[in-house]
């Protein structure tokens, strides 16, 4: 018995007791306390950063309000840049007037602003002006919808910053920059010039407007200039080359995300105001519209109902439905076809037409 006693105190002794689990948890050091916490707030603002970019194909998105087009196919919309090139004294200014003036007319609701870096008040003042002249607005008093600011005093980085607050404090629909170039230092610095191409987008998306840069062409060819150009180009939606023969002005679009759509050519009249242009040879994309309408419903002489309009537009136009509807939109404001009220079908507006419908519409009443 004593040699059992002195055998287990023996073993006693050279085992250790096992510690519990909670006595087997080391506690945490300073550094790292603080690297978890460093790694929590940087997933916070991964997880900020991303909210909304994660695409879902479920998900429903809404297309961009197109702010300007033509013949139904947006060429400016909301939440996107775009550039007008060309070379000096080619009519972008002018180019810039006539858009002012058609992207009014189409929507009394839009707000404009235009950022003028280059020229001086006096120069700048016309142009306004010229802008009032084409909207029949008085030409002495400012109008709410059109801020112009010339910013060519200030410097480089007054510029900048001025350009970001005015775009927030006065929340247009539209902005033209004339002179992007002077809101940089050298458009040949890749730094400075992707920098500020992430500002255009990042100020179109937050505040939901479109944002035109107005920029130079090489002088050898029609790329736009430095890298500032070739940033500008790969981010825009829309890249428009302006340039002159005499005194024609012709517009063509470079590069589109969208359709590409017709150019078309304007010239200054004799009150010093630029006004659309066709040459003898060419034709209007609205005598464009107006065929292929006539295709349609030529060959649908009952008429056609929207959707059944919209899908003969995207089969035989060869384009996507939302440009069908846009150019159904137009040949409905322009005249080229109405809607009968009382069938909802579509006719082409023709002496011929409108006697059928109100046949139709007599043979409806007496039914």
């Amino acid at each position: 018995m004593r040699d059992l006693s002195k055998s287990i105190q023996q073993e006693g002794a050279t085992i250790a007791p096992q510690p519990t689990a909670h006595e087997n948890t080391c506690e945490l050091t300073d550094s790292q306390i603080k690297l978890a916490q460093q790694e929590a707030e940087r997933q916070r603002v991964i997880n900020k950063l991303t909210q909304g970019c994660k695409i879902d194909l479920s998900a429903t998105e809404i297309e961009p309000q197109p702010l300007y087009s033509l013949d139904g196919i947006p060429v400016f919309s909301r939440g996107n840049i775009s550039v007008i090139s060309g070379k000096p004294k080619s009519g972008k200014t002018f180019l810039m007037s006539l858009l002012c003036k058609e992207i009014l007319k189409s929507n009394d609701e839009i707000k404009i602003l235009i950022v003028d870096t280059e020229q001086g008040i006096v120069h700048v003042k016309k142009c306004v002006k010229r802008v009032h002249r084409l909207m029949e607005w008085d030409e002495d008093v400012s109008n709410h919808v059109l801020d112009v600011y010339a910013l060519r005093k200030l410097s480089t980085v007054q510029r900048l910053v001025v350009v970001e607050e005015l775009i927030s404090d006065l929340a247009p629909d539209f902005v033209f920059i004339d002179g992007i170039k002077d809101l940089i230092s050298s458009i040949n610095n890749e730094t400075d010039s992707s920098d500020l191409c992430d500002r255009l987008m990042k100020w179109s998306y937050d505040t939901d407007c479109h944002i035109c840069s107005v920029l130079h062409e090489n002088k050898t060819d029609t790329s736009l200039r430095g890298h500032l150009g070739t940033e500008l180009q790969n981010k825009s939606e829309t890249v428009i080359s302006v340039s002159k023969s005499d005194d024609i002005v012709k517009i063509t679009p470079k590069f589109t995300r969208n359709e590409e759509f017709d150019g078309f050519s304007f010239k200054i009249n004799a009150d010093g105001l630029p006004e659309r242009f066709v040459s003898k040879t060419g034709s209007k994309p609205a005598d464009k519209l107006k065929l292929l309408l006539e295709t349609i419903l030529t060959a649908n002489s009952a008429g056609l109902r929207y959707t059944d309009l919209c899908k003969q537009i995207v089969t035989i136009g060869k384009v996507k439905e939302k440009t069908a509807q846009g150019k159904i939109k137009k040949a409905t404001d322009d005249g080229i076809i109405y809607k009968c009220e009382l069938s909802g079908h579509y006719f082409l507006s023709s002496p011929i037409d409108n006697d059928d419908e109100n046949e139709d519409n007599d043979t409806i009443n007496e039914e």
